[in-house]
């Protein structure tokens, strides 16, 4: 995946060449399909709530700062909430860091359920 500049400062998943236009495409939606489940609430914003009822879904209980921790990482508003444009940087910036120093706590949580399609809380081989 190729990251492109559409506004200043602002990175979005694109494609280098027309032929992975698709897949760019696929893994926008998938990315949406994610915020919107984690989006319990509809409000346009993930909770640290919204987070945890996500994560214990999974059998995963998580300590007591951990969901707040995952927030903080990513909330750069500090609302103490992910908005979409929070969450679409976490994973661009996420996916394209080659120093290991980007903060994963949410973008691994992120990465399972995009591949979780089924929401069943494993991912399966065809899956």
């Amino acid at each position: 995946t190729a990251l492109r500049r559409a506004h200043p400062g602002r990175m979005e998943l694109g494609a280098a060449d027309p032929r992975g236009s698709i897949a760019a495409q696929q893994e926008l939606e998938n990315l949406h399909r994610v915020f919107s489940t984690l989006d319990a609430n509809g409000d346009g914003r993930i909770s640290e709530s919204e987070i945890t009822r996500v994560l214990v879904s999974f059998g995963y209980r998580p300590r007591k700062n951990e969901v707040a921790d995952m927030i903080w990482e990513v909330d750069q508003d500090c609302d103490r909430h992910v908005s979409w444009a929070e969450f679409e940087l976490m994973f661009t910036r996420c996916r394209g860091d080659r120093t290991g120093l980007e903060p994963r706590k949410l973008f691994d949580v992120v990465e399972f359920m995009m591949h979780d399609k089924d929401g069943s809380g494993k991912v399966s081989f065809d899956e």
